[in-house]
């Protein structure tokens, strides 16, 4: 959390956010989850919304999307929460350098990455059109049967 700017009165005919963002003392929530470092300092690592739960533990995307950028030739990449059956190749990778809850159940590649104004990745663009393929993809196949093919 944070103190506020004088002036900022919330969200433009968004009641809703703004109650969940601002404070009525004036604290902006960032959902921002940050830890705490051996030297003292803090280090966000993370968006609350972004976090991944698998099987009850938190997975933040930017440890998996640093393992990948750091480890292989890729030059941009982003990690989001899906539900799914489905398995990846890469995940071997991952095997060797995340703890085994992390490791993703699908990887999928892109030509290129939703980007918002400042560069940054939009990872519930990405969430929503995964989620809506899934879902297109559940009423192609019926909820009995099963459709390998990715």
């Amino acid at each position: 959390m944070g103190k506020r700017s004088a002036g900022n009165e919330g969200y433009w005919n968004r009641p809703d956010e703004t109650e969940n963002t601002l404070t009525k003392e004036g604290w902006l929530r960032t959902s921002d989850i940050a830890i705490m470092q051996d030297d003292g300092y803090r280090r966000i690592v993370d968006r609350k919304k972004d976090t991944i739960i698998v099987s009850g533990f938190k997975v933040y995307p930017s440890e998996l999307e640093d393992i990948l950028v750091r480890q292989l030739d890729i030059e941009q990449c982003a990690a989001i929460g899906i539900p799914c059956r489905e398995t990846g190749d890469i995940r071997k990778h991952f095997r060797e350098y995340a703890v085994g809850y992390t490791v993703p159940k699908v990887v999928v590649f892109r030509d290129s990455l939703p980007l918002s104004n400042v560069g940054k990745v939009l990872r519930r663009v990405l969430r929503n059109d995964e989620l809506a393929r899934l879902a297109m993809k559940s009423e192609l196949v019926g909820p009995n049967n099963t459709d390998d093919a990715a």
